[in-house]
C-alpha cells in the first residue's frame, strides 16, 4: 500500500518515500524527468571519466590546502575525496594530452629563429668525416662546448646507427624522436614517483612508512602537472623564457609549503629540506630522461 508521500520510479516502476534522493530498488536518481543541457553535460563527465562531486572537492582541496589532501587521505578519510590514483591518472591524462597538441620546444626557439633551422645535434659534415676517418664526433651546442663519442667498426654510437644521428638535422626526424620520447615518459612517471618516494623516506621518515611518502608525492606530482598545463596555456601568451621561470619557483614554492605542511617543519628546514630533495627529484628525472632518450634514438 503506498501512501501520499510516496512516489513511483520511472526506472523500475516500484514506489519509494519520496525523501529519498534515489530509489532504494535500482538506485537512479530520485529527480525530474525533464532535464537540461547541463544534466546531459554532468552525465557524460561521470559516465567518461567518474567525474561527480567529489572531482571539485578533491581538487579545489589539493590546489588551496597544501598537504591536507594526503593527510586526510592518511587518517581514514578515503570516501570523501577522489583516491590518489585517480587524481594522477586524470591530471596527467590531461597534462600528456596537452604535450602532444603542442610542441612547447618551437615555442622556445620561436623567440630567436625557426625550429626547422637549429642544427639540434650534429653537423652533417663533421658526421661524413668520422664515418670516413673512423675516428670521433664532435657534439656542438650554443655554448660551443664538445662532447666526444667513439666510433665503432659497424658505424654507429654507443649502438645507435649513424644514420639515424644524422637524420635529426632534419625537423621531422626531430618530430619523430619527440613523440617517441613523450610516449615513454608517461610511463616511466609510474617507476620516477615510487624511487623519488625513497628519498623521502630518506630524508624525513624517520618512524613513518614509505606507503605515506609515496601517497603525499602522489598528490604533489598531480598538483605539479596541473601547475604545467597551466604554464603550457601561457607559453602561447607570454615569452617562453618568463613563463619558464616563474613555472619553476611557483613549483619549488609549492614543493616547500607542502613539506611545512606535511613534515611539520619550520620555514628554514622547510627550504633546505624541499631544496635538498628538489634536487635528488631532479636528478632522478635526468637519469630516466637520458635513458628514454637512448631507447627512443635506438628503436627510431
Amino acid at each position: 500500500m503506498t501512501s501520499d508521500k510516496d512516489i513511483l520510479c520511472p526506472n523500475c516502476e516500484k514506489s519509494f518515500h519520496r525523501k529519498y534522493d534515489f530509489c532504494p530498488h535500482c538506485g537512479q536518481r530520485n529527480k525530474e524527468i525533464r532535464m537540461g543541457l547541463k544534466f546531459l553535460f554532468e552525465d557524460f563527465l561521470a559516465g567518461s571519466f567518474n567525474i561527480d562531486s567529489k572531482f571539485f572537492s578533491t581538487f579545489r582541496v589539493l590546489i588551496f590546502k597544501p598537504a591536507r589532501l594526503t593527510k586526510e587521505f592518511l587518517n581514514g578519510k578515503r570516501t570523501k575525496y577522489l583516491t590518489p590514483l585517480r587524481i594522477y591518472l586524470l591530471v596527467s591524462f590531461a597534462y600528456f594530452a596537452m604535450l602532444s597538441l603542442t610542441d612547447v620546444s618551437a615555442l622556445k626557439f620561436s623567440e630567436t629563429q625557426e625550429l626547422a633551422d637549429v642544427p639540434v645535434v650534429f653537423n652533417e659534415s663533421e658526421i661524413d668525416s668520422v664515418l670516413f676517418n673512423n675516428d670521433t664526433i664532435t657534439l656542438n651546442d650554443s655554448t660551443s662546448q664538445t662532447l666526444d663519442f667513439e666510433i665503432d667498426s659497424t658505424g654507429s654510437v654507443l649502438g645507435i646507427d649513424m644514420s639515424t644521428l644524422k637524420s635529426l638535422n632534419q625537423k621531422k626526424a626531430r618530430q619523430e624522436f619527440k613523440d617517441k620520447f613523450n610516449d615513454y615518459i608517461s610511463v616511466s612517471m609510474f617507476f620516477i614517483m615510487p624511487i623519488a618516494a625513497i628519498f623521502l623516506l630518506w630524508f624525513f621518515g624517520k618512524g613513518t612508512y614509505y606507503f605515506e611518502h609515496l601517497i603525499f608525492l602522489i598528490h604533489l606530482q598531480s598538483l605539479v602537472f596541473i601547475l604545467l598545463i597551466i604554464s603550457g596555456l601561457l607559453f602561447y601568451a607570454f615569452p617562453y623564457s618568463i613563463i619558464e621561470l616563474i613555472g619553476n619557483i611557483i613549483i619549488f614554492g609549492i614543493i616547500v609549503l607542502w613539506i611545512k605542511s606535511f613534515y611539520g617543519y619550520r620555514w628554514i628546514k622547510s627550504i633546505f629540506a624541499s631544496l635538498l630533495f628538489f634536487i635528488s627529484y631532479i636528478l632522478v628525472l635526468g637519469i630516466t630522461f637520458i635513458g628514454l632518450a637512448y631507447v627512443s634514438l635506438l628503436i627510431m
